[in-house]
């Protein structure tokens, strides 16, 4: 349908494929450069546990021009993913129960692993590459990075996965309110940005007969068909779903 909109006849397109190697990484993660912040995600293993919500990844805030990382706080690491025929990182314990299409491999995290950042040295190499970026495109730019091992013996390689501009990835700029003092739900966040409005529970959104703009939807999941019914909401909470569900995405 697009195709024919625009015009393109299908002979006059070329697929392809992209691809690009795959190797085992000790940390992973997103770097979120703007003129005036840092936001540095970071878990070990590939970014899989990430993308899938699995995961609460360190953050580090940091500013662009000295360097000085303004706060950081520890998030909750359990697993890891990585490529089962490959090097693993040290300290990884393979899960026997969960082996993985496409020769993806889980792997346990142990005591420490889980109560320490995952960035030490590695982290100055990050900020100074957000500063480079910064620099060079003079917009806000959101990279996937990891931090890969190309095998026994070697430094673990700096690597970019993905590299865009966060505007037209749908990122946000909201004003950050101040947090309250006590939390009643705890959850992942699957966008930046927050928002302040009134809590508005669905059990079915088609059932609704109305669904007032400028509320924050309460579900429990958010299906395809609901995406144009929502499109005035402030925001939403669901229990299932990860960083790539449909609520996320919207």
């Amino acid at each position: 349908f697009y195709w024919q909109r625009v015009g393109i006849d299908l002979q006059q397109l070329d697929v392809a494929i992209l691809v690009q190697p795959l190797h085992n990484a000790i940390a992973s993660g997103t770097l979120n450069c703007q003129t005036d912040k840092l936001e540095i995600q970071a878990s070990y293993g590939l970014g899989l546990a990430i993308a899938r919500g699995e995961v609460i990844p360190d953050f580090y805030l940091v500013d662009p021009k000295s360097g000085i990382v303004r706060s950081q706080k520890l998030g909750y690491k359990t697993i890891a993913y990585g490529v089962a025929h490959l090097p693993v990182p040290a300290g990884f314990i393979r899960h026997t129960s969960f082996n993985n299409q496409n020769d993806l491999q889980v792997y346990l995290l142990n005591t420490e692993q889980q109560q320490r950042y995952v960035l030490q040295q590695d982290l100055q190499r990050l900020i100074h590459l957000g500063q480079e970026l910064i620099r060079i495109t003079n917009s806000a730019t959101i990279c996937e990075w990891a931090l890969e091992i190309e095998g026994e013996g070697i430094e673990p390689q700096l690597a970019i996965a993905q590299c865009r501009d966060s505007l037209v990835a749908g990122e946000t700029h909201a004003q950050i309110m101040p947090a309250p003092s006590s939390a009643l739900l705890q959850g992942l966040a699957a966008a930046p940005g927050r928002s302040i409005a009134p809590a508005y529970v669905v059990c079915d959104l088609q059932k609704t007969p109305h669904l007032p703009p400028g509320v924050i939807v309460v579900t429990t999941a958010i299906a395809p068909e609901w995406l144009p019914l929502l499109q005035h909401a402030a925001g939403f909470i669901t229990e299932r779903g990860g960083l790539t569900s449909h609520s996320a995405i919207l």
